[in-house]
């Protein structure tokens, strides 16, 4: 992952600020106001930031001891002094620097051409995201959890689920992605660390919905990774102690992968973990390396039909039919079906159609915060209430199921002569807890 080179401007006029804001941005650079000092130091560990502009003569300035503090700083950024001394004094301060051994460059507010050079030389910084930056994103707590929601197609029980999704929001780095760090995580051992803390996260919210009267089930995902050895389990369960999870609320979904979830030692701790009680789900079923000889092998309860193939669904005869013989096979052989990605109603109604029993998506919902999540499925039961379906009729209206469904029900209903369908909930039953993610 690489970032654009930064410069902090800590600068008490607000022309000069302005001009060499703009100047900058003309050089491609990323520009930061930083607000106080504590912002200010808070850059200064962000090996993106090449630059920091000082003013030496401003209630802020903080005198040679900011500029010698900024310049010692781990990012080593060249320190700028945009000043309204007169040129004597630049002098002295330029010797000053030299003599300390400082990066320091010294311009009069007037010597705009000299500035634009200087911030045109800077060195450009592109800085990977790390095993390093990852381990420490963990220890700080940089990672949050969100919840995707997931509902059930073919019955008219209220059973709903939510899929725990890691996040990671980095100071210096932004929005980094799971298929970035998650990556990471495997390679450097730090899979583990990496899911105990989502786990921590994710059963505190549990516990959180719960006393609000919301029994969702939870789903968590397990990378293969772990389950080379016993020690994950281990912690895992201690964990479920800890937060006095009920492993029958829990689903623990396996994505398939080349080194395999079928080894002996991983049979051996999924079929633990499976007679403790916990549902298995092998994810992005069709994606990996071993499908069929994982099912045959493993006690997995479910299937998660790879959004790859959703996507797909409407316009390749070839998703399709897959899609059918999974649905197929999993029936036959007692599993339940969850099929990720669905983005449409088409797909959503045709899918309940050929007997697949969940889904998630954008359709029915992007990942939500924690505190969204009780009101998710509160408007989503009453929905269900308002507008009931029976197998032999037609989707209720829920073409705006894809929008956040706090806003559901006070949307218009849709076109009167379209005739969408799906699933009911019979009025009065209280919102229930499915079976996966």
């Amino acid at each position: 992952m690489l970032c654009g080179t930064r410069i902090a401007i800590f600068h008490d006029d607000s022309e000069i600020a302005a001009k060499i804001a703009k100047i900058a941005s003309e050089a491609d650079l990323v520009v930061m106001h930083p607000a106080s000092s504590a912002a200010l130091e808070a850059e200064l560990s962000n090996p993106l930031v090449a630059a920091v502009v000082l003013d030496l003569m401003g209630p802020r300035n903080g005198g040679f001891e900011l500029l010698e503090r900024v310049a010692n700083a781990p990012a080593r950024p060249q320190v700028i002094v945009v000043t309204a001394l007169d040129a004597k004094m630049v002098v002295s301060l330029r010797r000053l620097g030299r003599s300390k051994g400082l990066n320091l460059r010294v311009f009069r507010k007037d010597e705009v051409n000299l500035l634009r050079s200087c911030l045109a030389e800077l060195e450009k910084r592109e800085v990977c995201f790390t095993a390093a930056h990852l381990e420490d994103a963990i220890e700080r707590q940089y990672l949050h959890v969100e919840y995707q929601p997931k509902v059930t197609l073919v019955t008219s029980e209220g059973e709903y689920a939510v899929e725990a999704l890691c996040r990671l929001h980095h100071p210096h780095f932004g929005n980094v992605y799971p298929e970035q760090f998650i990556a990471i995580a495997e390679k450097h051992g730090l899979i583990a660390k990496l899911t105990d803390s989502v786990v921590c996260h994710a059963f505190r919210d549990l516990a959180v919905w719960r006393d609000q009267g919301l029994p969702v089930r939870l789903a968590l995902n397990v990378s293969p990774e772990l389950l080379k050895t016993s020690e994950w389990c281990e912690q895992f369960l201690r964990r479920c102690e800890e937060f006095g999870i009920e492993a029958e609320n829990i689903t623990l979904e396996i994505t398939e992968s080349s080194s395999g979830a079928t080894q002996e030692i991983a049979l051996n701790v999924l079929t633990r973990l499976r007679r403790e009680g916990f549902l298995l789900s092998i994810d992005d079923f069709g994606t990996g390396f071993s499908s069929l000889a994982t099912l045959y092998k493993l006690p997995f309860s479910e299937l998660k039909i790879d959004k790859s193939f959703t996507f797909d669904f409407q316009k390749s005869a070839e998703a399709r039919t897959l899609i059918e013989s999974t649905i197929d096979m999993a029936q036959r052989l007692g599993l339940n079906v969850v099929a990720e990605g669905v983005e449409t109603e088409v797909v959503f109604r045709e899918l309940r159609l050929m007997g697949c029993q969940h889904a998630q998506g954008y359709f029915i919902s992007k990942s939500l915060l924690p505190e969204q999540v009780p009101k998710f499925f509160v408007n989503w039961a009453s929905l269900m209430k308002k507008d009931p379906i029976r197998v032999e009729s037609a989707f209720p209206k829920i073409a705006t199921i894809q929008a956040l469904l706090a806003d559901i029900l006070n949307a218009e209903c849709a076109d009167e002569t379209f005739q969408p369908a799906m699933l009911s909930v019979p009025a009065g039953r209280a919102v229930a807890g499915a079976k996966s993610r």
